[in-house]
């Protein structure tokens, strides 16, 4: 709870809302019959842009040129389709589109224009599957969405909790929390699932059972869980197809603001994807709350989430500093949540890279 606050470790924004259609968007709605959430419309143009040096470099950064280069592969992944093509990487349609990565700030652009998103680079993503994005196509008018960054201090939960208790009810005694499934007994017949809790086990068993576990846990074989019998192969190649990607959050509490007062703040490095993006939370959060969320996704990611703490405070401080000037003091809080190790989600979101198809989606959901 950094700044006396609590932020949210897992998903900040509901995303793809069209004002003028609020009621189009399932989730939006959602929130609206669960008595509302916290939380604001994301400014994108409320961005400043440092280099290396401290200097700012808004004007050489080409947002004109990136959402052009978007559009044209917008058109590339619907022609293709339309024309029976074969599928491609989001790169190999970037690239017919114009788009090379050459300067730093070009690094920097080609990161927040997909994997600040995806928490992947281009070349990982299935064209077909990732553009259009369907979030920002099928809840209203394209060019009219936006993105509402939340803030409530229920987090998103508050929507799980609504939705569990307009179908069950959160106090039913057939909604088990906080329940570790440990085998998962299946035949032709039936299913049955043998799980603990507070030391205590128990077996359900029916007819059906819908497995929403991440596709981390369902490739890892580490995890404390396991079918009996082990899946069928073709289900786990279908399984292995796909892929987890992992976006870091990290949650810095300082004494005072010494940023900019604007909501995002780019750092443009000579190493693609390295600590690109702080968010100003004290726009958004109580005064007094001196916190800035740091993006980081990827390998970079992985090493900045599992180094020790002080490594990764080192590293935010100098590039802090390397901006804002060599007052910048430690912060005196800083979270880093691991979803990346967490046996639970093993990763923080899929990702759908080259090689996936309608067929996929239909196999992995095959009885």
């Amino acid at each position: 709870r950094p700044g006396g606050g609590k932020v949210e470790v897992g998903a900040n924004w509901i995303q793809g809302y069209d004002p003028d259609q609020p009621e189009l968007h399932p989730l939006y709605a959602l929130a609206q019959r669960c008595g509302g959430i916290e939380g604001n419309l994301s400014d994108y143009d409320s961005i400043v842009e440092y280099n290396i040096a401290g200097s700012v470099v808004s004007d050489d950064l080409d947002y004109d040129g990136m959402a052009a280069a978007y559009e044209n592969v917008e058109a590339i992944s619907l022609s293709r389709q339309a024309e029976g093509e074969s599928d491609v990487t989001v790169r190999e349609a970037l690239l017919e589109s114009d788009w090379t990565v050459v300067s730093d700030e070009d690094k920097f652009l080609d990161w927040y224009s997909f994997d600040f998103c995806f928490a992947e680079p281009p070349q990982n993503a299935s064209l077909f599957n990732a553009l259009p994005t369907a979030t920002y196509t099928d809840f209203g008018n394209a060019s009219n969405t936006e993105d509402f960054f939340v803030v409530d201090q229920m987090g998103f939960v508050k929507l799980v909790e609504c939705l569990a208790d307009g179908i069950l009810g959160v106090n039913n005694s057939r909604l088990l929390l906080n329940t570790k499934v440990n085998v998962i007994k299946w035949s032709d017949d039936c299913v049955c699932v043998d799980t603990s809790f507070n030391g205590q086990t128990k077996q359900y068993c029916a007819n059906y059972a819908i497995i929403t576990f991440s596709i981390g846990v369902l490739q890892s074989e580490e995890i404390n869980m396991k079918f009996e019998p082990d899946l069928p192969q073709w289900k786990q190649d279908v399984i292995n197809t796909l892929s987890m990607a992992h976006y870091l959050k990290m949650y810095a509490e300082f004494p005072t603001v010494f940023w900019d007062d604007v909501e995002f703040i780019a750092h443009i490095s000579d190493v693609r994807g390295y600590l690109p993006l702080f968010i100003s939370e004290n726009v958004f959060l109580s005064p007094g709350n001196n916190v800035l969320q740091i993006i980081s996704t990827g390998e970079i990611a992985n090493r900045l989430l599992l180094q020790p703490e002080s490594d990764t405070i080192d590293e935010i401080v100098q590039v802090l500093r390397s901006i804002y000037g060599s007052n910048v003091t430690e912060p005196t809080t800083l979270l880093r949540y691991d979803w990346l190790t967490d046996p639970y989600t093993l990763g923080s979101y899929s990702n759908i890279p080259l090689g996936v198809t309608e067929q996929t989606f239909i196999d992995l959901a095959a009885p």
